[in-house]
């Protein structure tokens, strides 16, 4: 799965905080990424991820009270276990799964929670997004926990292209060649019209089965397309 996210980080920095009154009321500031530490968190799962802005052009908001935020829009292609028994009308479940690589959770925590109502979420042409849930995990490693957060997105296929290059031109060509069988041929010559239409719709189908072998994903199981 090739995903573009915006994924937003907000924690609080003790040693980032000021007095109002001493600054002349300023409440709030922009600073360069590279001026303050921020929490590192990787996706385990990805094949690639691709930072959208280079590391100057990164900044954060800091608040007077320490709170910190910053947006970090990335480019992931994350690895996925399909379920392809129903395909072309399957329903997917794919995780974005991040977790910090050194700090446990006693040095840092993370407080996963649902996405809020004003999240975007977009599909594309052959996907459509139904849901996204978030899982708040631990895991053990070398005697200490460290957290771990799934994004998991509840995925529909649109399968009208499907229906439409291969299905219905499937159907359409099996019923003809059944329906040449008990054509009647003229009194010249039935059998070679009757021959000239199946070697046609035989043709024609195995182009349909080069589309269909391309299309299906690759699999030990015979999805339902090819069935």
């Amino acid at each position: 799965m090739s995903v573009v996210i915006s994924h937003v980080q907000k924690w609080t920095d003790p040693k980032l905080k000021w007095d109002i009154e001493k600054f002349n009321g300023v409440k709030q500031v922009v600073v360069p990424q590279s001026l303050i530490w921020v929490p590192k968190l990787f996706i385990y799962n990805s094949l690639d991820t691709k930072d959208m802005l280079t590391d100057n052009r990164y900044d954060l908001r800091v608040w007077h009270n320490g709170r910190v935020k910053i947006n970090i829009p990335q480019f992931v292609t994350c690895i996925c276990r399909l379920q392809i028994d129903m395909f072309p009308f399957d329903t997917q479940f794919c995780a974005i799964a991040l977790a910090s690589p050194l700090l446990n959770t006693e040095e840092m925590d993370v407080n996963a929670t649902q996405p809020p109502p004003d999240s975007y979420f977009a599909g594309n042409a052959e996907w459509e997004v139904m849901n996204v849930t978030v899982r708040h995990m631990k895991f053990m490693e070398e005697g200490e926990y460290r957290a771990e957060i799934h994004y998991i997105l509840h995925l529909h296929r649109r399968p009208i292209y499907y229906i439409t290059v291969i299905v219905a031109p499937t159907f359409l060509i099996s019923a003809l060649s059944i329906l040449g069988i008990f054509s009647p041929g003229s009194n010249d010559g039935p059998r070679s019209e009757k021959v000239s239409l199946g070697l046609g719709s035989l043709l024609a189908l195995t182009v349909l089965l080069d589309i269909v072998a391309g299309a299906m994903p690759k699999s030990n199981s015979v999805p339902l397309l090819g069935i």
